[in-house]
């Protein structure tokens, strides 16, 4: 016996054990060669049972083992792949923006505009469905929760973008070099604003990515 589990061997020595106790009591007794057939045949049907039952008890333990080695390996792939993501998509923004996010101070805004993939997070938009396969709830609500930071930033660097444009279409400039001051003081006040969430929003994601690295660091 291994465990709690029954084995063959261990109905087939049971079943044997009971067979010779049997014949020993029917030899003692005096039974006819009929009945002490007839009690083996039964004893044996016993043992056959047993050993079925056993045998579908280990097949449905094995099954069971199958498919949560399988979950475990599918949940594995997809808490990678959404690493490997979010920390991409946070160097990303450093390159893209030249570290302007990383550097800036309460009060900077950002003159320039910066452009960034139409769909930057594809593996989290085709994953979304299977992100309940994420048994932790800290990593699961950690991920989710820097996927939403991260749009958000995009969005208001894409604001951002859209006063810097307005901008340069009034002064009809090349680049921002010289804005007439009217026009800076209209619009720094809003990209300031701007620059402000957008600043908050990505340290909250820095944050978050440290978080998602010390978690799956094991993976």
């Amino acid at each position: 016996m291994t465990g709690d589990r029954i084995g063959v061997g261990d109905i087939a020595f049971a079943a044997a054990v009971g067979t010779i106790a049997l014949t020993s009591w029917a030899i003692a007794l005096d039974f006819s060669k009929g009945d002490l057939a007839a009690w083996v045949q039964a004893i044996g049907s016993i043992g056959a049972i047993g050993a079925a039952i056993w045998v579908m008890s280990e097949q449905h333990r094995r099954q069971s083992q199958s498919q949560k080695e399988e979950r475990d390996e599918q949940e594995r792939r997809l808490l990678v792949s959404l690493r490997s993501e979010m920390l991409l998509s946070l160097a990303a923004f450093d390159q893209t923006t030249n570290l302007a996010l990383r550097k800036a101070v309460p009060g900077d805004c950002f003159w320039s505009t910066y452009e960034f993939p139409e769909r930057p997070f594809v593996i989290f938009e085709s994953s979304a469905a299977h992100i309940g396969l994420i048994r932790n709830d800290e990593v699961r609500e950690l991920i989710i929760s820097s996927y939403i930071l991260a749009r958000g930033v995009l969005v208001l660097i894409s604001m951002n973008n859209d006063l810097v444009k307005e901008v340069a279409a009034l002064t009809r400039a090349d680049n921002m070099r010289y804005i007439p001051p009217y026009l800076k003081d209209e619009y720094q006040p809003r990209l300031q604003h701007l620059a402000i969430q957008a600043i908050e929003r990505y340290n909250a994601l820095v944050a978050n990515c440290e978080k998602i690295k010390v978690k799956l660091s094991h993976l």
